[in-house]
């Protein structure tokens, strides 16, 4: 975490032995009954920041990285 440009930067990297799956753009979890749901209150929480959210998914690897304005 830091900040570059006025804006706060984090990124979160999450080693996992899961196969995490899309459906449409909400990556899905085992976790819990398929649902993702911190996922999803972390997207609405950086859309209501006008923010920016950019997550990459490689094999044993999970990564989200944000970008909120600091206005």
């Amino acid at each position: 975490m830091c900040v570059r440009k006025k804006q706060l930067y984090i990124s979160v990297t999450n080693a996992t032995s899961e196969v995490i799956r899309k459906l449409d753009w909400e990556y899905i979890s085992n976790k819990r009954g398929n649902h993702g749901h911190g996922l999803k209150r972390i997207d609405l929480t950086v859309a209501k920041c006008g923010g920016y959210i950019n997550r990459q998914n490689e094999p044993g690897v999970f990564a989200t990285e944000i970008m909120l304005p600091l206005v």
